[in-house]
């Protein structure tokens, strides 16, 4: 995610995995980005809204175990690269930012690692590419909701998706997303800044 300050605030918490998980989901809706290792997340926030944090953080009881930190701008491309290697599916599909060359053995995304949610390495986008990889794509249409980074649109555009309505609530995804779409030569994906429960029309496969 591109972070525009030179300073912000760093919540590291301690506790179980689940737990953590739970808490940084409270602050989904102002946090900046997060990290999860072995032990302990890592949550950014802008300078103002610790005190907020603190509050859900005495209220709720979920976390026992915090600390904050200052984190001062950095060169964020070079973190990224240093960071970022390809995700390789079922050997079949492979992930990589924009800087690598294309491995012909693949059926490649690639993408701008630094800016929204979903590189491959989460789980939850690991997960869905490995269950659209089982299913039959033939003349059907999809509603990505929640597309972020916009993997999944352009891997269902890579295995002959037609129609697709890639969907956000969060307006620093778009430019993100276009720009992923013209790393893999797409230019032609449906794309809206949108609270998916107020869609009306579900008419996709």
């Amino acid at each position: 995610m591109k972070i525009n300050k030179k300073s912000w605030k760093q919540l590291k918490i301690y506790g179980d995995s689940s737990n953590r998980d739970f808490c940084i989901s409270l602050f989904d809706n102002y946090m900046m980005g997060s990290e999860d290792r072995d032990d302990f997340s890592l949550i950014y926030f802008n300078n103002k809204d610790q005190k907020r944090v603190e509050i859900i953080l005495n209220e709720k009881k979920i976390i026992k175990d915090w600390i904050w930190n200052d984190v001062v701008e950095k060169n964020w491309n070079k973190k990224c690269k240093d960071f970022f290697k390809p995700v390789t599916i079922n050997n079949k599909i492979q992930i990589i930012p924009f800087w690598e060359e294309t491995n012909q053995d693949y059926l490649t995304i690639k993408i701008n690692p630094a800016l929204a949610f979903g590189t491959g390495h989460h789980e939850t986008t690991y997960m869905m590419i490995q269950a659209i990889l089982d299913l039959n794509l033939d003349n059907i249409s999809a509603l990505d909701i929640g597309t972020g980074s916009g993997i999944l649109s352009i891997l269902l555009r890579q295995m002959g998706v037609t129609k697709i309505l890639a969907v956000d609530n969060d307006s620093l995804v778009e430019s993100n997303f276009y720009e992923n779409l013209k790393l893999n030569n797409i230019n032609n994906i449906d794309f809206k800044i949108i609270d998916c429960c107020t869609i009306k029309e579900f008419d996709y496969d």
